[in-house]
């Protein structure tokens, strides 16, 4: 394979990274949020610097109540573009899937929760 060949699959990837990036963002717009993830997924694959299929991803994994996972695709997104203005989400995330965890496994001895409800009103 010639260097030009690798070029020409390179941008066929990302071309094809971008159809379900798009896709994924129509389905998320109507919450399925299984599809998001399935369509992310394989772009990741084709192209796994694209911030906005980890952005997609994570809000979806959010969407499903898998904060950890959200909370790792949000900030790969993050690593891949830092200009993203998803501190404050990604904050938010991380608390509540402490706050999950301590509900069913009760916090760490000498752990204080992450954030309590109340220091979000």
């Amino acid at each position: 394979m010639t260097s030009n060949d690798s070029l020409i699959i390179n941008e066929y990837n990302k071309d094809l990274s971008e159809i379900y990036i798009e896709r994924a963002y129509v389905k998320l717009t109507i919450g399925d949020f299984e599809g998001v993830i399935d369509d992310t997924s394989k772009a990741i694959l084709l192209d796994p610097e694209d911030p906005i299929a980890f952005l997609f991803r994570g809000v979806a994994q959010h969407g499903l109540a898998k904060f950890h996972l959200a909370i790792k695709d949000l900030t790969r997104a993050l690593e891949l573009q830092p200009d993203l203005p998803m501190h404050t989400y990604i904050d938010v995330l991380h608390g509540l899937s402490l706050e999950t965890r301590n509900r069913y496994e009760g916090p760490s001895k000498g752990q204080r929760p992450w954030f309590t409800t109340d220091e979000l009103i």
